[in-house]
């Protein structure tokens, strides 16, 4: 205040000797008006001007730190907005998933769980371990073979029209494909001249490999896996070896939505755009969209969905190192973040822009079983202390199934055995299971199956499921 009351003074007292010392004029002649205009007016309007242009320039300053800071801001905004899109894409990648809609399996050391639930569209089949091990290996697996095929052909004549997977090597193309038409034929069945069987390409985790399959042939509506190994036969005396042939109908989510064209339905169709008439009394002469029905036959699509419904889903996995040396503690950590990040996969788990991935502190989903061929006791405690300090509520030696001690030592069948086993298990109990297969190299994949329908009871599911779907 003091040194605005002294410039004041300043500027006053330069004014004055201007006026009195640089003008010769007598201000005195004036009069008492003209002499106090000129002598106040101009230093108190000099005055305003300056603090006027001070304040002006002042609002300039602030409004152009504002415009920096809001270009600044928009910038930052425009590239979060493009890293969190990237970011969605990329979980939405790692959300990929396949369906599950049937899986004949047979084994000469069927589990209890097994034997106690079956339907139409799954089945557990137990071989004779004396006939296993009597017939040898290419006998017992052609036998087997043959009745899973059938299985799978008498649920629907549309699966003969699939391609077979291989799951691994080892597999007999040659067999499989002689297998598959006498069976074909055995049914009294139309199938094409040559049946389409291919090994399972890339390398790894048969999951992922599977979900890759679909997802680098959109052309491709559903698959057959097979995978079969018979180490009984090979070594009939030594003990816990055991005899697994199974196949799984896996298909590409979203064919339920799809419009099937012309069916073999009697059932009138109407065109609308009204939510509340049922799809199967809609005009289905449209365009089937991007997703196609391959070989299949349009006569057969409507009944393939019917007769072989949703089961559960199979999703990516998540895979860490699994160094022997390191202590349980560690171990069980960076589990537990695996774990976290294959249940982000199945959708059980959300994870927000920004957020670290595989947090140990973070609480896991209930789950209804657990698979998993920990190969020792520090790998199988490091997993159950996992699931017991992420709030995993099943019981790891209960609630679990371990191999190879549930089913024996399949072989190279074991991994599409654990998957079809994790298929079965969620769809048994309405709940997600829990995977973990430990690889060759020091790895272990964690991976969830989840059911299709996972929350709701039957009543609801086929409250509106047409009265036809008897009689397919």
């Amino acid at each position: 205040m003091i040194s605005i009351l002294l410039r004041l003074l300043l500027l006053f007292t330069l004014w004055w000797a201007v006026l009195w010392l640089a003008l010769p004029i007598d201000w005195l002649r004036g009069g008492l008006p003209s002499f106090m205009a000129w002598h106040l007016a101009p230093p108190l309007l000099g005055v305003a001007a300056w603090k006027l242009s001070r304040r002006g320039w002042t609002w300039h300053v602030a409004r152009t730190q504002k415009a920096e800071a809001e270009k600044k801001c928009a910038e930052q905004a425009q590239q979060q907005g493009i890293e969190e899109a990237a970011y969605q894409e990329k979980l939405a990648r790692r959300r990929a998933h396949i369906e599950c809609r049937g899986a004949w399996v047979t084994l000469a050391k069927v589990p209890v769980w097994a034997e106690e639930n079956s339907a139409e569209y799954y089945s557990v089949f137990e071989e004779d371990v004396g006939e296993v091990q009597k017939t040898g290996r290419a006998a017992a697996l052609s036998a087997s073979l043959e009745q899973v095929f059938g299985a799978a052909l008498g649920r629907s004549e549309a699966l003969v029209w699939l391609p077979v997977i291989l799951a691994h090597e080892g597999i007999p193309l040659d067999e499989v494909e002689k297998t598959w038409k006498e069976v074909a034929e055995s049914n009294y069945l139309e199938f094409p001249p040559s049946p389409d069987c291919r090994p399972l390409p890339g390398a790894g985790n048969v999951a992922d490999r599977l979900i890759d399959l679909f997802e680098d042939d959109p052309s491709l509506p559903a698959v057959l896996v097979l995978s079969m190994d018979s180490p009984l036969a090979d070594a009939p005396k030594k003990p816990g070896e055991g005899h697994a042939v199974l196949v799984l109908l896996l298909a590409r989510p979203g064919l339920d939505a799809l419009e099937i064209g012309q069916t073999d339905f009697d059932t009138p169709k109407v065109k609308s755009d009204d939510p509340y008439v049922p799809y199967w009394e809609r005009d289905a002469s449209v365009d089937t969209g991007t997703i196609q029905w391959g070989h299949i036959p349009p006569l057969l699509r409507q009944a393939f969905l019917w007769r072989c419904p949703r089961m559960a889903t199979l999703h990516k996995s998540s895979s860490i190192a699994n160094p022997a040396a390191e202590r349980r503690h560690a171990k069980a950590k960076r589990m537990r973040g695996a774990i976290y990040d294959a249940f982000v996969h199945a959708g059980l788990c959300d994870e927000a822009f920004g957020e670290s991935s595989g947090s140990g502190e973070r609480k896991l989903p209930e789950i209804g079983w657990f698979v998993h061929d920990s190969p020792g006791a520090d790998s199988f405690v490091a997993l159950a202390m996992a699931l017991v300090n992420g709030d995993g509520k099943p019981d790891p030696v209960d609630e679990a199934s371990k191999f190879p001690d549930e089913c024996g030592n399949v072989g190279t069948a074991r991994e599409a055995l654990m998957l079809a086993v994790a298929v079965l298990r969620a769809t048994q109990l309405n709940k997600p299971v829990l995977l973990a297969g430990f690889g060759e190299n020091e790895e272990v994949h964690f991976g969830v199956s989840k059911p299709c329908d996972f929350g709701y009871s039957d009543d609801e599911l086929w409250a509106d499921a047409p009265d036809e779907a008897e009689e397919i």
